[in-house]
């Protein structure tokens, strides 16, 4: 009984003593005014703190570690190092880069996708952790919906939005007669893992209203389980990540999010039945 006792205590003790988990991203600047043009590398880059794991549960940073080194990932590789130190901000936990960037990547593929209140960034946000590199145990990588999955997931569009406001060519007179179509939903951009489920964003095409979008009209994310309808993931995300950031042998998705008068992140975690919110307003 001893042995079992003492191995007991010690598990316990490793349990306890057991670092927090801190996660967060590198971001590039938007250029600035005329300079559309200019080189992505003289792009202003900082950090921000995003998520911790603390006591085994996720939370969104408050007051999160913002000095130290950083390890940045992107599509399960490792893609540089940087130091940073608090920023300005830390309401939003931002944090400033250190030294010279000029060899720090910028990602600019679809980056289109995560345009925020402000407009489209230099570069996609990139994944930033602490120690060592984050592997992705359930292997999630781009593909093709079948038709019977972009039709479960439009069914859970549909049911979502049973009705979505939209103009007549005037852009202000509201259609009456509009109703969202099957072709005003194009699968924008879709994952699969290694065991068959899949992530998708359906991003509804054809808004003709002047002013801001309704919720209808924002990008829309399902995730699909083996022989289980579509479910509602959010609106207004983006894929940044999928990656296993707390070693728990299963892998968390990253997302941006963007919203009226807000930007931000998101973090699903427990086969996507849970998530952390972290996110920010302008005025």
């Amino acid at each position: 009984m001893r042995p079992l006792l003492i191995f007991f205590l010690v598990s316990c003790a490793v349990s306890a003593a057991s670092p927090d988990v801190v996660v967060g991203f590198l971001e590039t600047g938007l250029p600035e005014t005329g300079a559309e043009n200019a080189s992505p590398a003289k792009s202003t880059l900082y950090g921000r703190a995003t998520f911790i794991k603390s006591k085994g549960e996720w939370k969104a940073c408050s007051a999160c570690p913002r000095s130290g080194k950083w390890t940045i990932a992107y599509d399960g590789k490792k893609r540089g190092e940087i130091t940073t130190e608090p920023g300005p901000n830390a309401e939003r936990q931002e944090m400033s880069v250190l030294g010279d960037t000029s060899a720090v990547p910028r990602i600019v593929t679809r980056r289109e996708d995560f345009a925020g209140w402000n407009g489209a960034p230099w570069g996609r946000p990139l994944l930033l952790v602490r120690e060592g590199l984050p592997g992705d145990p359930e292997k999630w990588s781009r593909a093709e919906p079948t038709p019977s999955e972009k039709e479960s997931a439009i069914a859970a569009y549909l049911k979502k939005y049973p009705k979505v406001t939209n103009c007549k060519p005037d852009l202000v007179t509201v259609d009456k007669k509009f109703r969202m179509s099957v072709k005003n939903l194009p699968v924008h951009i879709a994952f699969r893992s290694v065991s068959g489920s899949l992530l998708i964003v359906l991003k509804p095409d054809g808004y003709g209203c002047d002013g801001p979008i309704s919720d209808g009209w924002d990008a829309q994310t399902f995730y699909l389980e083996a022989d289980k309808p579509a479910a509602f993931v959010g609106k207004g995300l983006a894929p940044l990540e999928a990656a296993d950031v707390d070693g728990d042998g299963k892998s968390e998705w990253l997302f941006w999010y963007a919203g009226y008068n807000r930007d931000g992140y998101r973090l699903f975690y427990d086969g996507m039945k849970k998530h952390v919110v972290f996110d920010w307003g302008y005025h």
